[in-house]
């Protein structure tokens, strides 16, 4: 046995918190990006259990006899944590080890002592390595250990070292979107910076890979209000009686009332990025994106009913912790069945990662919008600005704000308007809720003021403008154990609501429930 050989094992042999395997994690990746260290990684992984989120419970005699067996005889290990495990749901030790030796097993040379008969037996304990892990991060959602070891089993799966393969699975998400996934939310768990570094090379990596991607989203969808119009029946004009001096009143058009349905929401998107043999900036790779999405919201009567068609085409350039991408976007819109109008424009995207818990996400884009219908009033462009700033405080707990701002500008007067955004939002992985794991709750927060620019409204109002105010609230649970499919039932509740300094007739509320599903990673 080497000197190498020998502190390998001596290191994972000693860390027996769940925190230890990041020796094994970050050996890996750190071979991965060429710069195999093993004395640095040794260093780092005898500081790791410094970070680990919560005791664990004592471990027994038979799981502490099977856990050092599992680099020297990793079958045989695992066949004594199986039943251990098994007969005790809530050991996270005897759950931990099993996945560690199910991984060693799997990745045995063929050929050798107690390997994989054939690919069929190796996906199989890889896929147990993985379901032990998510059994524990079900009960304990915030434990970095465990979700960066499933990590390292979904990306060793996965080949993702490798092209894709089965574009289909890839443009729905496989193996490597899912490891990527809690490589992200791991970085928030405090870990050692020899390995916070390996991940960070290894999610640069998997961004690079990305060939395909998209998303589809069906739900059902009650609104009281489907048009969001006004709950007023009668308003106030500016006009006044000549005898008694009073405001004239005027009945709301009915097709203008709130009016209550419950329809169908799909919403799709994809993309295919494409490698370019040349670099836009120093230290980038490049590739060239083409997408498009779709998003349909159908009533009985059709009258509601809105289509959007949208396409976007241009270079990205990938850098280790980011991207920015120029597109050229164009959409078309129809309303009612008939077509409302089309809009095309460049489009700015950026996205970096400012440490290893917080990420930053902007984009801008210029619209030229054309309308089939009050093309004198309504045509002209549209300017947006958005910003998002995400952090991680811990793997389960997710924490974010944003904002933005948007200028009208359309040939009419009265339609021109200044939008400002702000809102927040926070997610959470639940610990079992009455014993029941895997819920998962969010709120998002947004509030969106919009003043118009012109005293137009004749009837209405002339001595001052419009200013709108809007508050959009929405509370998102699901549960991973509802799995159909890989697919995970999202349920979304929904409360919009605007207010307006001129009257009524500008304001209005709105509760609606989404049911829509979500990719498992």
């Amino acid at each position: 046995m080497t000197d190498l050989d020998s502190r390998r094992r001596r290191t994972l042999r000693e860390h027996r918190r769940p925190a230890a395997p990041f020796a094994a994690l970050a050996a890996a990746l750190l071979l991965l990006s060429g710069a195999p260290d093993w004395s640095r990684v040794v260093a780092a992984a005898e500081g790791a259990t410094d970070g680990a989120d919560a005791p664990v419970s004592a471990t027994s005699s038979e799981v502490e006899r099977a856990r050092a067996m599992i680099f020297s005889d990793p079958a045989a290990a695992l066949g004594l944590l199986r039943p251990l495990a098994e007969g005790a749901p809530d050991d996270t030790d005897a759950w931990f080890f099993r996945g560690m030796a199910a991984s060693a097993a799997a990745g045995l040379p063929a050929g050798g002592p107690g390997a994989p008969a054939d690919d069929a037996a190796r996906r199989a304990l890889f896929d147990e390595a993985a379901a032990s892990y998510r059994h524990i991060l079900e009960r304990r959602p915030g434990l970095a250990g465990a979700r960066l070891e499933l990590a390292r089993v979904l990306f060793e799966r996965g080949r993702c070292l490798e092209e894709p393969e089965d574009l289909l699975e890839h443009l729905l998400g496989d193996d490597c979107d899912a490891a990527a996934h809690h490589f992200r939310r791991a970085l928030a768990g405090d870990l050692p910076p020899e390995i916070a570094e390996a991940v960070s090379r290894y999610l640069a990596l998997t961004q690079a890979r990305k060939r395909v991607s998209g998303s589809f989203g069906l739900s059902v969808a009650p609104d009281s209000n489907i048009n969001a119009g006004p709950s007023a029946q009668r308003f106030a004009s500016r006009l006044r009686n000549f005898f008694t001096g009073e405001r004239l009143e005027f009945d709301l058009d009915e097709r203008a009332r709130a009016d209550s349905g419950v329809g169908f929401v799909v919403s799709t998107s994809g993309e295919y990025r494409h490698p370019l043999p040349f670099r836009l900036l120093e230290d980038s790779a490049t590739r060239l994106r083409l997408g498009a999405g779709l998003y349909r919201r159908e009533y009985p009567g059709r009258r509601f009913d809105d289509m959007t068609l949208s396409l976007h085409a241009g270079p990205q350039a990938l850098f280790p912790l980011g991207r920015v991408s120029l597109l050229a976007k164009a959409d078309r819109r129809w309303f009612g069945g008939e077509i409302v109008g089309h809009g095309i424009g460049p489009r700015l995207e950026a996205d970096a990662r400012l440490g290893e818990q917080l990420w930053l996400s902007a984009s801008a884009e210029r619209i030229e919008r054309h309308h089939r219908r009050n093309a004198a009033t309504l045509d002209g462009p549209r300017s947006d600005l958005d910003l998002s700033l995400n952090f991680a405080a811990t793997p389960s707990v997710l924490l974010g704000l944003r904002g933005g701002l948007q200028r009208v500008r359309p040939d009419g007067l009265s339609q021109r308007s200044r939008t400002r955004r702000v809102g927040g939002f926070a997610s959470i992985d639940l610990p079992p809720v009455f014993g029941v794991s895997g819920f998962s709750l969010g709120l998002i927060h947004d509030v969106m003021f919009t003043r118009y620019d012109d005293q137009r409204h004749f009837i209405i109002s002339l001595d001052k403008n419009r200013r709108d105010r809007t508050a959009i609230r929405r509370l998102i649970v699901s549960n991973d154990r509802l799995e159909l499919f890989g697919f995970a039932p999202v349920l979304s509740l929904v409360q919009e609501r605007r207010e307006s300094n001129i009257d009524a007739i500008f304001e209005y509320r709105r509760n609606r429930a989404e049911l829509s599903f979500r990719r498992l990673f």
